[in-house]
């Protein structure tokens, strides 16, 4: 009988998401699910192959977003059984980028500042939003973060993904967003030189980058 017991619950933890230990979204997007994303000054395009979300953020005098209806999309709305949600992300500007979570009345941010042209794992911990004597300070690798503050997620009614003032059309690539139990580190996915050997930042072109080089050249 217990090792009967034992084989439901083992069951149970690999096909019910109510009993598993992380839930990746993204995957259970369906082709029509798109539409019912709602933009400002904002794009979306799901790659058909790994499911990663493109959000192609235009340049406006405003704060271009696009907000993900949660309830919608069948995904949970309470998230109290979770601790953090994990994201994979590339973003092409150093523009800061807010990760918003709203219940229809209260909406709070997560607002990152990443580096451009690199692929990270970034983790946005639940402990973040809870208002405490002494809070611990973030430090993730690949990007600087702030967060709001006093939001329980016992109702996760939107998602929202916005770009502070874009001084070019930018694009954050979303490769998953996954519900987790626990809280994993962060770092950085693409083990690759960031910086040449004149110091200056390989994924990013700016005027007169070139320019630089030759005069370090010389200077060498």
């Amino acid at each position: 009988m217990a090792s009967r017991l034992c084989t439901v619950l083992w069951i149970l933890c690999l096909t019910c998401p109510a009993f598993a230990q992380h839930r990746p979204l993204l995957p259970n997007l369906k082709p029509g699910d798109i539409g019912q994303f709602i933009t400002r000054d904002a794009s979306v395009y799901q790659d058909p192959q790994t499911r990663a979300l493109t959000l192609t953020f235009r340049y406006a005098g405003d704060e271009p977003e696009v907000r993900i209806p949660v309830s919608k999309l069948g995904w949970p709305v309470d998230w109290r059984a979770y601790r953090s949600v994990e994201f994979a992300f590339k973003t092409t500007s150093l523009e800061a980028v807010a990760i918003a979570f709203s219940d229809g009345k209260v909406t709070k941010d997560f607002v990152i500042e990443p580096l451009p042209g690199i692929r990270i794992d970034g983790v946005i911990p639940f402990d973040a939003f809870v208002q405490t004597r002494t809070m611990t300070p973030l430090l993730p690798l690949g990007y600087k973060v702030w967060p709001s503050r006093l939001f329980t997620f016992e109702r996760v009614e939107e998602v929202i993904f916005r770009m502070r003032f874009p001084a070019e059309p930018s694009q954050f690539t979303l490769y998953s967003f996954t519900l987790r139990r626990d809280v994993p580190a962060d770092g950085i996915v693409d083990k690759k030189p960031l910086v040449d050997r004149f110091g200056q930042w390989i994924p990013e072109n700016w005027p007169g980058k070139w320019q630089q080089k030759l005069v370090a050249r010389r200077r060498a």
